[in-house]
């Protein structure tokens, strides 16, 4: 749950749109409402969810849609339920950054794989997904790097490594980098269902 200022309802010119967004209640969950142009409310849909993946980032927490639904314009919500609520607070006069206009398509899909990575009940998606905000960064021409991706961890592996000095030691086999590893045994067991020899990896082994 999240609450956007003290009022009701606050409003945000996003992507060329008045964006609405209604604070939640004990009665109804918080909405956003996005105009539509289209007959399919497509570009409602994708702005919406760019919107969400800016919250995501600036707001760190998870923030998950829970349905969606367009009708002609009204000022009710849609879809009421009982409910109760406590959540996050935050100023939406500093919710957006400044230079959010100036996105490249990059960064918006950069931000959304953050956002699924931030909002997934699965540890093994998020990784997946942070993993392809990594990847992302160093593709070129719709090739990916992977080489680069794995002297990138490398070289900034020792930065995370203060929760638990000892990961290297008991994790990697000798002479094994941390960038082969985390793509080896994490990315590509995850993305693939499978890890050496065309195993196939078991969702509760741990």
């Amino acid at each position: 749950d999240l609450y956007l200022g003290d009022e009701t309802e606050v409003y945000f010119d996003f992507e060329g749109r008045k964006l609405r967004w209604i604070n939640g209640t004990r009665f109804v969950e918080p909405l956003l409402s996005v105009p539509s142009n289209q007959t399919d409310y497509s570009d409602a849909i994708k702005i919406a969810k760019r919107f969400l993946s800016v919250v995501v980032r600036e707001a760190h927490i998870s923030v998950v849609e829970l349905f969606s639904a367009a009708a002609p314009a009204r000022y009710n919500p849609l879809i009421r339920q009982p409910r109760t609520m406590a959540g996050l607070g935050l100023d939406p006069q500093y919710l957006l950054p400044s230079d959010v206009e100036t996105y490249s398509e990059k960064k918006w899909i950069g931000l959304a794989l953050y956002k699924e990575g931030v909002n997934s009940k699965s540890i093994y998606y998020s990784f997946l997904s942070f993993f392809k905000v990594i990847q992302l960064a160093f593709r070129d021409k719709d090739k990916d790097d992977d080489k680069a991706v794995m002297e990138w961890i490398n070289e900034n592996i020792d930065k995370v490594l203060g929760i638990n000095p000892d990961w290297k030691s008991e994790v990697l086999k000798p002479k094994q980098s941390a960038g082969s590893y985390l793509y080896g045994s994490g990315r590509s067991a995850i993305a693939h269902v499978q890890n050496e020899k065309g195993k196939i990896n078991d969702p509760d082994n741990t």
